[in-house]
């Protein structure tokens, strides 16, 4: 079954910038796919018992221009979720409206990476037996690699 993550896209290079290509630019459709990846992935980590909140932003038209604030929440809703998975921090830290290649694809791979994380944490065969959220779990500090993930 296919869902917003299978959509992401983090391959940009100059070459596509410079050939035209869809994937050179980032406009309201790349805006909206992120904010449903986000908000599809942060989702997943509250019925994992993580407290969290975040409500990305979907409904990007055209015409609307990304400010400086409403692109500050659009990283920190991602960095929120990188954080509550404990995942590596590569998300661009420029505190403008304009993204890079490099920064457009640093957001949608962590997004990428956090909902694969996720899916590797629900494959475990006694989830339903460990009385815990994944959040307390977590805070236990048990290495996934060893203890439950496989």
């Amino acid at each position: 079954m296919s869902s917003v993550i299978d959509t992401l896209i983090f391959d940009r290079n100059n070459a596509n910038l410079v050939s035209g290509d869809p994937k050179g630019k980032y406009d309201y459709v790349d805006y909206n796919r992120v904010g449903e990846a986000t908000n599809y992935v942060a989702n997943r980590l509250v019925n994992g018992g993580y407290d969290i909140d975040i409500n990305a932003k979907t409904d990007w038209a055209n015409t609307d221009i990304p400010r400086n604030t409403a692109m500050t929440t659009y990283r920190a809703n991602v960095k929120t979720i990188i954080d509550a998975l404990e995942l590596p921090n590569n998300l661009p830290t420029t505190n403008n409206s304009i993204l890079t290649l490099l920064g457009a694809n640093q957001i949608e791979e962590a997004l990428y990476t956090a909902n694969n994380t996720i899916d590797r944490i629900m494959i475990w065969d006694d989830v339903d037996d460990l009385n815990e959220t994944w959040e307390e779990l977590d805070a236990k500090e048990l290495q996934w690699g060893s203890y439950f993930v496989k």
